[in-house]
Parts: C-alpha cells; sequence; structure tokens
C-alpha cells in the first residue's frame, strides 16, 4: 500500500518533526495569552486550548458490587476465547452470514458474551438502538465485565453522548487498572468531545495520549491540529498536520487538511503538492482536481518538475554483468493497479551503440553512443517517431520496436518522459540494463524494460528495504525477492511484462537506484531461492510489519496466546499493546504505526467514491463479508438505499481509505460523521516480515536462519533455469 509520493520531501523540511507537542507549539500567541507566575505554574494545568483550568477532582460514585478482582482482569484482557455454545453462530458471522448470526445469538437472551457480541455487530453497522439494547442486556448480566463497559463507552461516544460516556469511563476505574481498556477509553472520550465541538475537553485528552501512547500520537496529534486550525492558528495547525504525517505516512486525513491549511496561508505551490498527492491516490477526487486547476496558475514552467520526480544527466552503470539465462520484462511507468501508463513522448540516450529492431520489418537502423534522441507519438496517425537533434526523423513506426545495445554491460537512459496525466504515474528518469520494448497503442506508447532477474533484484532490494543495514536481513529478502521474481516469470511468460515498475510489492526506480549493501546482498545470495524437496518454488510474500498474529501462524512474540476471532475479540485485541518482546517493535517509540494504526475517514469521502464507481444509492452502512481463519478481513459488503455490493479487500481498501489502510486486520467504530479505524501491522500478514527479519538479525540470526523461522518447509536451494 502506498500512499503520499511527495511528503517525503516536505516533512524532511519540517524543523519541529522531533519536538514535543508544547515545543512544537511554543510561540503560540493562545498559549502566551494567559502567562502566570511560576508559582502558579506549578499548581495549574496547562490547556493549549483555551484559558487555564483550575485541577478539578473527579467524583464518581462507587458501587457497593464492583471490586477490582485479579480474576476477572485476567479473564477478559488477557484472553481470546469464544465459548463453543457460540461458536457456530459465530463462524456465521466470520463467513458473512451476518443475518443468521445475529439471528442465532440473539436466542442466548440469558448470555453477555452472546450480547456484547450482538451490540458491536450493531454498532459497526451505524444501528445505536439495537446495540444498546444488546449491550445493557449484556452489562446487567455482568456488570463487573470490563470489556462491556469499554464498548459502552465507545457507543455513547459514537454517539457523541460525551456525559454518559465519561460516566462509564470514571466507573471503569474501579473496575480496571489496565492500560490498555483505559487508553482506548480516553481515545472515544477525545473522539466524542471534539465532535461535539468541546474543544478543551478533547484537547486536555489528546495532549495525555500523545505524551503517553505512542500507538495514537498520529491520530492524536491530527486532532489537535483540527482544534487549533477551527480556533483559527492555521500556521500552527500545518505544523501538527506535517507532524501526524510523520508519525503515520499513511494517515489520509491530515494530508487532506495539510493542502486545505497551506492553500488557505496562501502556500500556493505546496498545496498544489500536497493535493496532487491526493489526486494520485483517487483520480476521481472531486477536491484534490479542482484545487489542481486552480492552483496551476501559479505553475511556472513544467508541473511535473514540482512533483520532486527523480532526474538523471549521466550514466553511472559501467560494468555491468546481466544474466542471460533469467530474462525479466519490468514494465515501466506503470499505475499503482499494475496497468502501464500510456506515455507521449520521451528521449533516450545509450553509452554503447545499439541497433533498432521493428517487430515486423526487423533490423533498421545502428546509431553512436551518447547521441540524445526523442521519441514521439504522433496522436494524428497513432505512430511513433524517432526524433534526433535537427528535429527530423530517422525512423517512424507504428509497430513494436526493441531498442538493443550491443554492449550488455553497459546502459541507457529514460529522461524526461510525458504522459496525458501526470499523476497516473512517477514519471522520473530511469537508468536501465538490457534492452527497452516500445509498443505503440492507440493513446500512446507502452515501454518495457527486457533484463534479467539478477539484475533486478537490488534495486527493488534498495527500495523495499530503504535505510536497512544489517546484512542477513538484506540477504534474507534477497533470496525471497529472487524467488518471487521466478515464480511470476514462470506464470507470465507469455504476457508483455512480468511485473509492473510502480505498485506496492514492486518499486523498480531503474537500475540507478542501487545501494552498495542491496547489491553486496545480491551477488552474496546470486542464484538462491527458497525450495521444497521437490524443487517446488515458495511464494515469498513479503510485508513491512508484522504483529503477533500472521496468516501463516508465526509467532513473532515469546507471550502466546489463543485468539478465537470474533468481532469483539478483534476489537480487544486492536486496543490491546503489543508485547514487549515483539520481533518487529521499532525502536522509535513515536514510529509505531506500522504495528497498531487508527485512521479517522471521512463518511462524505467514503460515499463519494462509492457514488464515482459504484451507483448503490446513499451508503446506509457497510460491514466485512468473509474474514479468514485468523481474523483478517477478505472481503467487505456495502449496503446501500438502492443495492447491496461485496468488495474484495483490494478494492473496499480504495472505497474506504483511497487504498491507504495499512492491512487487512482491523476493527471500526462508525461515528456521525467519519469511520474510526483501529488496525494492526501492515499488508496481508503473509510471509516474510521485514521489521521482524530485522528483529531475528539484533537476535545474532543469519540468513538462513532469517527464512527457516518464516519459511520453515523450505530450503534454499539454486535455481536451475527450466
Amino acid at each position: 500500500m502506498r500512499i503520499i509520493r511527495f511528503l517525503l520531501i516536505l516533512l524532511l523540511a519540517s524543523p519541529l518533526a522531533a519536538q514535543s507537542l508544547n515545543e512544537a507549539l511554543n510561540g503560540n500567541t493562545s498559549l502566551q495569552a494567559n502567562a502566570q507566575t511560576e508559582e502558579q505554574k506549578q499548581t495549574t494545568p496547562l490547556s493549549a486550548f483555551g484559558e487555564r483550568d483550575q485541577v478539578q477532582a473527579i467524583t464518581v460514585n462507587r458501587l457497593p458490587d464492583i471490586k477490582l478482582n485479579e480474576e476477572i482482569l485476567t479473564k477478559t484482557v488477557l484472553t481470546y476465547e469464544m465459548p463453543e455454545d457460540l461458536s457456530g453462530d459465530n463462524k456465521r458471522f466470520l463467513f458473512g452470514d451476518v443475518e443468521k448470526a445475529l439471528e442465532g445469538l440473539s436466542q442466548y437472551k440469558d448470555d453477555a458474551r452472546a450480547q456484547a457480541e450482538i451490540a458491536l455487530i450493531y454498532l459497526q453497522r451505524h444501528d445505536y438502538k439495537n446495540a444498546q439494547t444488546a449491550l445493557s442486556t449484556a452489562l446487567k448480566l455482568q456488570p463487573q465485565t470490563p470489556i462491556y463497559n469499554l464498548l459502552q463507552v465507545w457507543l455513547y461516544a459514537a454517539q457523541n453522548k460525551t456525559k454518559e460516556a465519561q460516566k462509564t469511563y470514571d466507573n471503569m476505574l474501579f473496575l480496571t487498572s489496565d492500560f490498555e481498556y483505559l487508553a482506548s477509553g480516553k481515545l472515544a472520550l477525545a473522539q466524542a468531545y471534539f465532535n461535539k465541538g468541546n474543544f478543551t475537553e478533547a484537547g486536555t485528552i489528546l495532549q495525555d495520549i500523545y505524551s503517553n501512547d505512542p500507538y495514537k500520537i498520529s491520530h492524536a496529534v491530527y486532532l489537535i491540529a483540527r482544534i487549533y486550525l477551527a480556533n483559527g492558528n492555521k500556521k500552527a495547525a500545518q505544523t501538527l498536520f506535517e507532524q501526524a504525517l510523520e508519525h503515520d505516512g499513511n494517515n489520509y486525513m491530515p494530508q487532506l487538511y495539510l493542502a486545505r491549511t497551506q492553500y488557505k496561508l496562501k502556500q500556493y505551490i505546496p498545496s498544489w503538492q500536497s493535493y496532487a498527492s491526493l489526486f494520485i491516490l483517487d483520480g476521481k477526487n472531486k477536491e484534490a482536481k479542482k484545487y489542481l486547476e486552480k492552483l496551476s496558475k501559479h505553475i511556472k514552467g513544467d508541473a511535473q518538475d514540482y512533483l520532486f520526480y527523480s532526474r538523471l544527466n549521466e550514466m553511472f552503470i559501467k560494468n555491468a554483468e546481466p544474466d542471460k539465462s533469467t530474462p525479466l520484462k519490468i514494465g515501466l511507468y506503470s499505475a499503482p493497479n499494475g496497468m502501464l501508463t500510456n506515455i507521449t513522448g520521451f528521449t533516450f540516450s545509450t553509452s554503447s551503440p545499439y541497433a533498432i529492431k521493428d517487430d515486423k520489418r526487423g533490423f533498421i537502423m545502428k546509431a553512436d553512443a551518447f547521441v540524445a534522441k526523442n521519441i514521439i507519438f504522433d496522436k494524428k496517425d497513432k505512430g511513433v517517431h524517432i526524433q534526433n537533434k535537427w528535429g527530423t526523423y530517422d525512423f517512424s513506426t507504428k509497430n513494436p520496436f526493441v531498442i538493443d545495445l550491443e554492449d550488455k554491460k553497459l546502459s541507457m537512459i529514460i529522461k524526461d518522459a510525458k504522459a496525458d496525466n501526470i499523476f497516473a504515474t512517477n514519471l522520473g528518469d530511469k537508468e536501465l540494463i538490457g534492452s527497452l520494448l516500445v509498443i505503440p497503442t492507440e493513446d500512446g506508447m507502452q515501454l518495457v524494460n527486457i533484463t534479467s532477474v539478477e539484475e533486478t533484484v537490488a534495486p527493488l532490494l534498495t527500495t523495499a528495504l530503504h535505510g536497512v543495514r544489517d546484512q542477513a536481513v538484506l540477504e534474507a529478502m534477497a533470496i525471497a525477492t529472487r524467488t518471487r521474481l521466478y515464480n511470476i516469470v514462470n506464470l507470465t511468460t507469455d504476457f508483455d511484462f512480468n511485473i509492473p515498475d510502480n505498485v506496492a510489492d514492486f518499486n523498480f526506480g531503474g537500475n540507478n537506484m542501487v545501494s552498495f549493501l542491496a547489491r553486496k546482498a545480491a551477488e552474496a545470495t546470486k542464484n538462491q531461492v527458497l525450495l521444497t524437496d521437490n524443487a517446488e518454488l515458495a511464494l515469498a510474500k513479503t510485508y513491512k510489519a508484522c504483529g503477533t498474529i500472521t496468516e501463516d501462524g508465526i509467532k513473532n512474540t515469546q507471550k502466546t496466546f489463543d485468539f478465537k476471532p470474533s468481532a469483539l475479540n478483534i476489537f480487544k485485541y486492536m486496543f490491546s499493546n503489543p508485547p514487549a518482546d515483539l520481533l518487529s517493535t521499532p525502536q522509535d517509540p513515536t514510529q509505531w504505526a506500522e504495528i497498531r494504526w487508527i485512521y479517522a475517514i471521512s463518511i462524505k469521502d467514503i460515499q463519494e467514491r462509492l457514488k464515482q464507481n459504484f451507483n448503490i444509492g446513499k451508503l446506509k452502512y457497510f460491514e466485512v463479508s468473509d474474514f479468514s481463519d485468523t481474523g483478517r478481513i477478505l472481503a467487505i459488503r456495502f449496503v446501500g438505499t438502492k443495492k447491496t455490493i461485496e468488495l474484495p479487500f483490494k478494492e473496499a481498501n480504495f472505497v474506504l481509505s483511497a487504498g491507504t489502510l495499512r492491512s487487512d486486520f482491523f476493527t471500526f467504530i462508525p461515528f456521525e460523521k467519519e469511520v474510526l479505524f483501529i488496525g494492526s501491522d501492515t499488508g496481508n500478514g503473509s510471509g516474510i516480515c521485514i521489521a521482524g527479519a530485522i528483529g531475528l538479525a539484533h537476535e545474532k540470526k543469519d540468513a538462513k536462519g532469517i527464512l527457516n523461522y518464516y519459511y520453515p518447509s523450505y530450503k534454499i536451494g539454486l535455481w536451475q533455469q527450466r
């Protein structure tokens, strides 16, 4: 999953990125307006959202039958069981037959767990009335169970019933001292106070979350930024939106509000760039399209120059060693969905003499090295022309043709690629090894680099493992990457290309985009792949960060538990702290977004994406229509006023978030105007986990040890071309 292509440079420019919240806001006049003496400051809490408040004692009426009970804590906080008598109806829920599941669970009138499951299902359907009926029954049966009380806090919060939510949360203090439950309740309260416009209460809680809960920093800072924006402090809001994105670059809503805030501050070029980030995610985004057009008058020269594409002025590769026995075809300039973009023109030059061969006419011409030529698509005659420096044509054709280097150890550069839609793909320059296939279409040209598996491993490693320096991790990933490439080559032999260059799984920036360590790892593992005893290749999937529950049953922590997926268990798991010994734990505690993430997505945005792509009428609710055995989401059902549709997760992810949800493992709470997604890890939880591999390397595992951990049934062997 990818987001916000242009964000990196913007964030690196922020001097406030690593500062604390109070430091980041230092200089805000609203904070300074109520300056007091040092003695007063010691006794008066700081509120960034209004005047300093006097300390208020929380009054709680302690119920006589409620006691802090260690047995209750153990049974409710640390376990994810599913009662046997409810398992049949729970399976119906997991398989997407939600109506049958509700019908079956509703028969257990005297079972608090059944009623709590019903309550959460109805809450996620935006049916607060039926949710409250079921949850009231559960609480009447078992008033001391913390998870039911926590669910009540969220149900009240979803309806913006702040008084009721606060009272329930206060009573929870006598039921549990568990940080996970209390932190979750605080988040619910903050969201409810914010939605109701009580910024003083919301801000106080959000500052506490920011200071103490690394899993929720990005969302907390985003809401704080919204408060500053509502209070008219646009400059502080901009800083905080940027900070929210630094903590979690996938957080869609801060990017949207950053674009709006930059426009209000008359920062027209940065605003254009931020809106471009959103438009790349969703090419039908009306707001992004409107402001890109509106702001285009501030763009001087070529708009592509404002998109931070790579630009190359010389060739760097001098002595490549291509492996002729393992050809690989890379589709260049692909969209995020893997389809190739139609290029209308580009410039190329080579460091070796080359020949051009037409698909039907055969050999056409030879040319010398280091002479740049333009290749232009003629929209009128649908032909392709090679133009020399004098502006005349050396060669014209409507057939596919190949630019083939004489010296295979040298390279070519593709520069200044043009497309009708500059947001469709990354149009940066690329240095390539091998040949270039140019395929004319009705709307332009599609470009394919014909190279080899071995020459592609290091560039893919460089982008996938940016910043990773553990050689064991790089070598393990080199073997996994090579294995996957061979698998794909075998499956796509007759296709125009084997892999696209610009998707989440494969990001190929060119053979110039290679680090020394990645090249070293590729060379150290040359021809090594993962094989079964029958010489079958592993699927060798990879993902960035793993939690404790993986699709393959891999245990990433010594602290294991028996997780049985259900609506309530998934809800509980998403608010639990990852174990301290989790292999994928990042060393920087503010960068936990890949382990635990929270996004608030506007229901209006979801409705708009549905309207533009599926005519289901007004969205009533959505729900999961299929889970994996481990609780991961396989498909989602969208229920509208006109019809109901079911989408596989990849398509549903686009509808829900323009494709920015980090993984298919999450729960969600619908509020009046937005949906709060609370999720875990990245990808689909299958294959080798990069962050986990780094953790294993720190435990002194070598590349073989890392691969054995994630692929215990495979062995490392040499691949023989079939």
